[in-house]
């Protein structure tokens, strides 16, 4: 009984300063990047932490509690996970390849680590809040001083903007706080200042779907009238960052081409399409984007030995991984509408959550390039969150 009593003492204990290592180590990891952006400090610290992270997640989920985590997003991470170490020791780039494989691994067991942390109760709200927040004003009071400092007219930079958008559910869920409406206007305010169109849109539609799912959902007039304002609110900080910045909006809105991208994306797809069957199933590599936009490119804006991503996950995944990409999209759009489609039938309260949440996912994976990065553990928070609130509300219908 004794031995029994201690070794749960044990586990309590472990949990306890995995929860204070993940609770503040997200955002220390943020912090010491952006002293390396201001050259503060060398690259070298945060990727200590991370490979310390590393080394915690998988020693935490070595043990029981992998087993029994019942994330719905589970299976198709692991697969994401594995396409890409498998297809890393079959590049020719062995060790680059490895590199951009342990950026996905941190983010995926840090995601599984998070499940099973909040799934428990171990990781309570409260800690997410504290986290979340953290992050929020790091990555909003770095990015802000980093565009004040631009000295060219139009000149932008993508500093925290995707990670901040990520942040804008979790900002949601936690209610109309004096706090939160502060921490989400300053959110708003750095991700507007950056002009990246893909994450103006994205908050945009976000918030905008948010809105219509709380009028939907809600029986109460109150509540209702307080969407309404907040709605106002978010309307007015919007307009006026874009007002003082709209030379700047003008003349990346008046670029029809998407920077580009247009023809960058006609000319993957049409690689893809014309290779032969091998190719078409398995894709030509990891990284093959890269190698392929340096000589599409000829040179022309690469100073580095690979080209450039394809700024969107399913042309990336598509060219990369063929048929086996095409699944891992759609497997997690499917498991991401099912979510969607549960709290709608049942008006749930995070039925805005999850649907705003979807839309950015939507959106940015066409447009933009996030799962391979390790600020993807943001959406991972993201979905982790929503898989276990809704599996709160079922457990709730049940009884």
């Amino acid at each position: 009984m004794e031995k029994l009593e201690y070794k749960n003492n044990v586990i309590v204990l472990r949990n306890q300063r995995l929860v204070k290592f993940v609770v503040y180590s997200i955002p220390l990891i943020l912090l010491l990047e952006w002293l390396h952006q201001f050259e503060l400090m060398p690259n070298f610290p945060p990727l200590v932490l991370k490979a310390i992270s590393i080394i915690v997640f998988f020693k935490f989920l070595l043990t029981k509690t992998f087993k029994t985590i019942s994330f719905g997003f589970k299976k198709p991470l692991i697969f994401f996970l594995i396409l890409n170490l498998v297809y890393s020791f079959f590049s020719s780039e062995i060790i680059e390849s490895l590199y951009y494989s342990i950026r996905i691994l941190y983010w995926i067991l840090g995601t599984f680590t998070f499940y099973a942390l909040y799934q428990s109760f171990n990781l309570t709200v409260k800690d997410l809040k504290l986290m979340i927040k953290s992050v929020v004003i790091i990555g909003s009071f770095f990015t802000i001083i980093l565009l004040l400092q631009l000295s060219k007219e139009g000149e932008y930079d993508n500093a925290s903007a995707y990670l901040l958008l990520w942040c804008l559910p979790l900002l949601l869920l936690f209610g109309y706080s004096k706090t939160n409406r502060l921490l989400m206007a300053i959110a708003l305010i750095a991700i507007f200042m950056t002009i990246k169109r893909g994450a103006m849109i994205a908050s945009i539609v976000a918030f905008y779907v948010y809105v219509f799912s709380v009028l939907y959902i809600s029986k109460s007039v109150k509540h209702k009238i307080r969407t309404l304002l907040f709605c106002g609110f978010f309307s007015v900080i919007v307009s006026v960052v874009v007002f003082f910045n709209w030379d700047i909006v003008n003349e990346r809105l008046s670029d029809k081409t998407g920077s580009g991208r247009d023809e960058m994306y006609m000319s993957i797809i049409e690689n893809y399409t014309n290779g032969d069957l091998q190719n078409l199933i398995f894709g030509y590599g990891l990284n093959s984007v890269q190698e392929f936009t340096k000589t599409y490119y000829g040179g022309i804006r690469l100073d580095n030995k690979v080209g450039v991503a394809a700024h969107s996950d399913w042309i990336q995944y598509i060219h990369d991984f063929g048929v086996f990409g095409i699944i891992f999209m759609v497997w997690l759009h499917i498991i991401f509408l099912k979510l969607i489609k549960y709290n709608y039938r049942v008006k749930s309260y995070m039925f805005p959550i999850a649907l705003s949440a979807y839309s950015i996912f939507f959106l940015t994976t066409i447009y933009s390039f996030i799962l391979n990065t390790p600020n993807a553990f943001y959406f991972g928070i993201v979905i982790a969150v929503i898989n276990i609130e809704t599996n709160k509300i079922k457990n709730q219908q049940i009884v």
